[in-house]
């Protein structure tokens, strides 16, 4: 079962590959971090601190990619 972070990673990858590459030079994030056998984030899963700021990340990323997308 994937969780919440798995889940929205698995999403901007698909809107990703769904870019044309004028679309993908107008995103600012690093496109690395979300090709298809990237690893799981190194935080310490046991700190709510470190969970929200990677949640937080992940939300503002997955605005920026939908904003591509049109």
């Amino acid at each position: 079962m994937k969780d919440t972070y798995e889940l929205l990673r698995d999403g901007i990858r698909k809107i990703l590959s769904s870019l044309d590459k004028k679309k993908k030079s107008r995103i600012n994030l690093c496109l690395k971090t979300y090709s298809k056998n990237d690893p799981k984030p190194k935080i310490n899963w046991n700190n709510k601190k470190e969970r929200q700021e990677l949640l937080s990340l992940l939300v503002s990323d997955v605005k920026e990619v939908r904003s591509c997308q049109n």
